[in-house]
């Protein structure tokens, strides 16, 4: 099983990659993609079909890591495809309200389906069993827009979901990514910033970038996020990856500002000693 979707997602990969380089309308690039990707996920459907998994614990994996980047692939694109063939030829206002509509709406998903959103970002696995093994339905976990699809023999309760959260991920960049382009915000230029290595976690840097975002600290507030992660890569020479789902994981900490409250500790320490 692990050869064939190794091997799958490849090739998808590089189909994805080809259809980038030959279309430039977002539209016709996602709707070539949802082609492939659909087609993809019929192989990989006959394949498991056919396949005997050896163990409960492999189809669970399956289940909960493999068919979903697939699936979250075909969500992402179906979606972009509808984003952009609806978006409204107006104003920048007009476009950046209906970015931003789009990003509210994938976060009441999240809000929707907190309970299995932490279960899934704390990567605990006391229900694997019930959500990712076949034969265990509940149509009241699966998504109510699935169920009328729902395939017992290819599906179990939440590998959809895993799939949508996946998806929404990479939606809320690019949905970002689209409001820069309409603000028509600048690229940080790469050699304008000299280096300094970042020693602290990279979930530590990206709770400070959104603290002082959300103050106001930095332009007023009125700086992308983007932006300003940028300018922090490459200050200190760090790559901090998908900041929005990193941001998502910390809203979903038990204490949000874990960082903050240590560099408040240390600050006050050390003003402490300095009195003495």
């Amino acid at each position: 099983m692990k050869n064939f979707t190794q091997k799958l997602e490849s090739d998808l990969n590089c189909k994805f990659n080809f259809i980038t380089l030959q279309e430039s309308s977002i539209i016709e690039q996602s709707a070539q993609c949802m082609d492939e990707v659909s087609a993809a996920m019929t192989k990989l459907k006959n394949f498991t079909l056919k396949y005997r998994f050896t163990s409960e614990e492999e189809e669970i994996h399956f289940f909960k890591n493999e068919k979903p980047k697939f699936l979250s692939k075909l969500i992402y694109y179906t979606e972009i495809f509808q984003m952009e063939s609806r978006k409204p030829y107006a104003g920048k206002d007009i476009q950046i309200n209906y970015y931003n509509d789009l990003l509210a709406r994938l976060h009441r998903f999240t809000e929707y389906n907190l309970d299995f959103y932490k279960y899934y970002r704390g990567n605990l696995t006391y229900y694997d069993s019930l959500y990712f093994l076949r034969g265990k339905l509940d149509l009241k976990l699966v998504a109510s827009s699935t169920a009328s699809q729902f395939d017992s023999k290819f599906a179990t309760n939440h590998d959809f979901t895993v799939a949508k959260i996946m998806a929404n991920d990479m939606l809320q960049l690019f949905l970002t990514e689209q409001i820069e382009k309409v603000k028509g915000h600048a690229i940080i230029p790469q050699n304008s910033i000299p280096g300094i290595p970042w020693t602290e976690t990279k979930t530590a840097l990206i709770e400070l970038i959104y603290a002082l975002h959300f103050s106001g600290s930095i332009a007023n507030g009125e700086m992308e996020i983007k932006e300003i992660v940028q300018i922090f890569e490459k200050m200190f020479e760090v790559e901090l990856g998908d900041v929005y789902r990193t941001f998502t994981d910390i809203k979903l900490r038990t204490n949000p500002t874990k960082y903050l409250d240590s560099l408040k500790s240390c600050l006050t320490e050390r003003l402490v000693m300095q009195m003495d």
